[in-house]
Parts: structure tokens; sequence; C-alpha cells
């Protein structure tokens, strides 16, 4: 009999972050009943001790058991690591964290919507969905999208998740970088012309280091392209580092502004998680965290299909990302100014 879990809310979704409220949230979240089904089913213990040692236990848990990528792109892991009935309480345990189902936006209008990169297929449908939102009813003062200068991967395993392949497929020009692929996303999904550059990085700088501003406008929409440098010059830049860029350097952004973020279900808990780390907490601003829905969005001619790994890599990366909303929640409460990060962060 297949595992039925009622939702548990998703920490800090949509409400501008109050440092009690959000910390019982997260332990709503941490204490949950599928996310314990989940460590017992792959050998864990209930966590206890209060909420900094219960998140420290599962990070650790999870680095052991969860952590399927080991320096590979998350295209590139072994998809049958996990199959069977635990694989269908993945599924099950997936759906109510927050992980599997879009819901729609809260509000009809934010002072910014930010779309988040990512492999080829994410980042032409998340352009797409945001592009869709924006033309049926949702309002907003700017549209940025956050890229980073990766290379694109190769799987020669796996044709169906060889973004090289992916880009014929989808009628894409040929591309190296992700950046390069978000800009030509963005001109299809938005109808705009080829993008100004405002600045970029200089000759000198290379690798993960390099950043870059341009921007394009049509039918009244002036649509930015951030590619944002790596904190740390040894790694290509995470989606902490674009949004601290984003944040001090391109968006103006102002304590108490709403944003919209668009980026896939699966990736929702985590990559919200860092948005209130980065966003939520330091600006007191308000977060809501959409996945694309393919109700509207055509997934074809190569639908992505996740597998149980890929569910619990992303559920590993929420329980760090919470542990650190937790930590400076803790720094917040004992501080009696507010926390406004400045790029890079010394």
């Amino acid at each position: 009999m297949l595992a039925v879990f009622e939702p548990i809310v998703v920490p800090g979704l949509g409400k501008k972050p109050a440092v009690g409220l959000l910390s019982e949230e997260i332990a709503e979240w941490v204490h949950s009943q599928p996310l314990r089904a989940l460590v017992r089913r792959f050998g864990g213990e209930e966590p206890a001790g209060g909420l900094d040692a219960e998140l420290a236990y599962l990070d650790d848990f999870t680095t052991r058991r969860w952590n399927f990528r080991r320096y590979k792109e998350r295209n590139q892991v072994d998809a049958e690591a996990v199959t069977g009935a635990d694989e269908q309480l993945v599924f099950a345990a997936a759906d109510a964290l927050g992980l599997l189902r879009p819901r729609p936006p809260m509000y009809q209008h934010y002072d910014k919507v930010v779309v988040l990169g990512g492999l080829v297929r994410t980042v032409l449908w998340r352009t797409g969905y945001a592009a869709h939102l924006v033309r049926h009813g949702v309002t907003t003062d700017a549209i940025d999208a956050i890229s980073a200068s990766r290379e694109l991967a190769r799987n020669e395993i796996d044709p169906s998740r060889d973004e090289y392949k992916l880009l014929s497929l989808f009628g894409l020009p040929h591309r190296n970088f992700e950046w390069e692929v978000m800009e030509d996303c963005l001109r299809r999904a938005f109808g705009l012309p080829a993008f100004t550059v405002e600045r970029q990085s200089g000759p000198d700088a290379t690798g993960p280091v390099r950043y870059r501003v341009a921007s394009a406008e049509a039918d009244a929409n002036r649509v930015r392209l951030v590619v944002a440098p790596a904190y740390k010059s040894d790694r290509r830049a995470n989606t902490a580092d674009g949004y601290r860029y984003w944040a001090s350097e391109v968006s103006g952004l102002q304590p108490g502004q709403q944003i919209l973020a668009v980026t896939t279900s699966i990736y929702v808990p985590y990559q919200h998680a860092v948005a209130l780390q980065n966003l939520g907490v330091p600006f007191t601003c308000g977060i809501d965290t959409v996945g694309v829905d393919f109700n509207v969005i055509d997934d074809s001619p190569s639908p992505q299909v996740f597998r149980g790994v890929h569910y619990l890599l992303e559920l590993r990366s929420a329980i760090r990302a919470y542990r650190d909303v937790v930590r400076l929640l803790r720094e917040e409460a004992g501080s009696k100014c507010a926390l406004h990060p400045i790029y890079p962060p010394s």
C-alpha cells in the first residue's frame, strides 16, 4: 500500500519573515511525518535535542545516505540508486513536503520577479513560465533572471540529460554556457530583441568569477539577465551567490518588498530557504517561490523525469539550507540592527 501524507507548509512561503514564526515553521517541517518516515526508511533515527541538534543530525545523515551527486551535475547521477518501494515512499514524502506539485503565485503584484537559472530544460521552461505569469495577471515592477558562468554538461550514458543534445532538440542555438542559453530563452519567451550589456567583468577575469549584467525591452517588459560571479573562485556561482549579487549590486532591493521567484517544483524548498537566508531575513522581504506548472508550459519533446534519487538530493539540500537559515535567525535575534548583506561577503 502506498504511503499517503498530509501536505506540509514550506517554511516562510510568501510571508515577510518573523524570527519566531519562521523558526516554528522550520521545526514543523523537520518534525513532519513524511521527512521522519524517509529518515527511518534509509536507516536513520528520529533526531532529537532541539532544532539545531536535529538539523545537524539530518545534515550528517543525508550527507552519508542521500548525497548521490558527489561532484557530479544533477543530470549525471545514477537514477537507479533508489528503486521499488523505497522510491515510492520518496515520491509520497516529496509530494507532501512541497517538491512535486506546483502551486500558483500567492499574490497578483510583486515588486520583483526573479527567474532562476539551471540546466537547459529548466532554463527554457522557467523563462517560459515567468512570461506566462506576466501575460496572465501577475504584475511586477522588475523582471530579472539570474544565471552563472557555467559550462553546459554532457551525458554520454543518457542522451536525454545531455545539455548539448537538448539544445538541438528544443531548437536552440549551439551554446557553451548556461547564461547564453538563458539569454536565448528569455528572448524567445518575452519576444525580446538582442540584449544590451550594462556592465561586465574585465578581460582578465576568468572562470566562475566573471559577471555580466545585460537587458532588453519589448511590450513594456524590461528584462535583465544577471550573470553572477562566484563568492569562491574555486567553484561556480550557486543560488546563494546569485541572490547576494543580485540583491546588493543590481536590483536596488529595498526592505519589505515582495519577490516572486520562479524555479522548478523539485527545488522549491531548497531554493526558497536560500532566498530566505539571503533576501528574506536580511532585507525583511516576502518571498514567494513557485515551480513551473506544466499544465500551461509544454515540456515536449523531452520531458524531464525526476527519480527518487533526485528528490532525496533536493531534500538534503533543503535540510542544509534550513540549517543555515536557523543560524542566521539566531544571529538576527541577538542583533539590534538589520542585517544587510554586502557582496562579496567579508
